[in-house]
């Protein structure tokens, strides 16, 4: 005898459990990748009932046809969305030998457009000619000096203390000031829990903020930018690097 099919309501809830299991910018990377193998679709012509799920022939195709277009760890990553958007449909994703010998064809063809030198290293002298080129009685320049600080001493980084975007915001992943710790040392240094991390993940991890000499100094930024935009007046469940809506230089 068949199983019954599940209740709708059982669906939905597996649907939403689904979607988080990739955060909400992943999510939005892969559905551009989906949008972008669509096109593909339309233009090849397939029929709608081809395209999901795709066959490994389709999936092959594809490949090919952006192959020498663009790097091959980002044709990696819309295949990558192609998967997820099988995986919310239930469907079957075809993976296979000749797939992954494609992409490995396609890294060989990358582009020389599409290979970037690696970026050099954030310095302490940065740090120091961004401090001297802000504005500290602008609530805004004192949240970036802060962000900037506590980044570079505590080895952060800025999308766990951050959102990327304003409609990325979560606030569940960002720190809170609530989980800035009080002074632990006679120098003033304090500990901050990340409550999401790449590594880590939603189990979070904790950083160490120390005093530093000079106009560097995470702690004494924190203080000024904690005070400058009244982040103790408004709830410990603020952001801990926040500034007011609207708040500009």
């Amino acid at each position: 005898m068949p199983n019954p099919p599940p209740l709708q309501a059982t669906s939905a809830k597996i649907a939403a459990v689904l979607e988080n299991a990739w955060a909400p910018s992943t999510r939005a990377k892969y559905d551009n990748s989906v949008n972008l193998y669509l096109r593909w679709c339309d233009s090849e012509g397939l029929p709608l009932d081809k395209r999901l799920p795709a066959s490994e022939i389709t999936l092959c195709a594809f490949v090919a046809h952006l192959a020498g277009t663009m790097a091959g760890s980002s044709i990696r990553s819309h295949l990558s969305g192609l998967k997820r958007w099988h995986i919310l449909a239930n469907m079957p994703y075809t993976a296979s030998p000749r797939l992954s010998y494609l992409l490995k064809g396609a890294d060989n063809m990358t582009p020389g457009s599409s290979r970037q030198l690696p970026r050099p290293p954030v310095t302490l002298s940065m740090i120091r000619v961004l401090h001297d080129a802000l504005d500290l009685s602008s609530g805004l320049d004192a949240c970036i000096l802060a962000a900037a600080t506590t980044a570079f001493w505590a080895q952060a980084r800025l999308g766990e203390l951050l959102s990327p975007a304003a409609k990325y915001f979560d606030p569940s992943r960002i720190p809170r000031l609530a989980d800035l710790d009080n002074p632990s040392t006679t120098a003033g240094s304090r500990k901050l829990h990340l409550p999401a991390t790449k590594i880590a993940g939603l189990r979070g991890e904790d950083i160490y903020i120390c005093r530093q000499n000079g106009r560097s100094d995470p702690i004494a930024s924190l203080a000024h930018h904690v005070s400058r935009n009244g982040l103790l007046r408004t709830s410990l469940y603020s952001p801990t690097i926040s500034v007011a809506e609207g708040t500009s230089r």
